[in-house]
């Protein structure tokens, strides 16, 4: 009776541990995602496009929670940051070389 005790509160253990990081993965989602639609609207981008390309379900997602929260997810939407941040960056460059055209 102990023994399965204790199994169970393993896994109830890990099943909260398992919860923590997708909580975690969620979160680090949004706030990409965040990231990427305040820089598509500076920029005159299309957030759903851009976001679509990433994974379709970050766009077509019910109940308002990506399907999506996978590594690669996650590390593609920080690339899609990055290069969006590089387009503001060339932008603010043409701005500063040829202010007044």
């Amino acid at each position: 009776m102990a023994a399965s005790a204790t199994v169970s509160f393993v896994l109830l253990l890990l099943k909260s541990e398992l919860g923590f990081w997708q909580g975690d993965r969620l979160h680090r989602v949004f706030e990409y995602m965040n990231v990427a639609h305040q820089l598509c609207a500076i920029l005159g981008m299309d957030y759903v496009q851009i976001i679509a390309g990433v994974h379709p379900s970050l766009v077509d997602s019910d109940g308002g929670h990506p399907k999506s929260i996978s590594n690669d997810t996650i590390a593609r939407l920080a690339k899609t940051i990055h290069s969006l941040r590089e387009e503001k960056k060339l932008r603010l460059q043409k701005v500063q070389i040829y202010p007044k055209l």
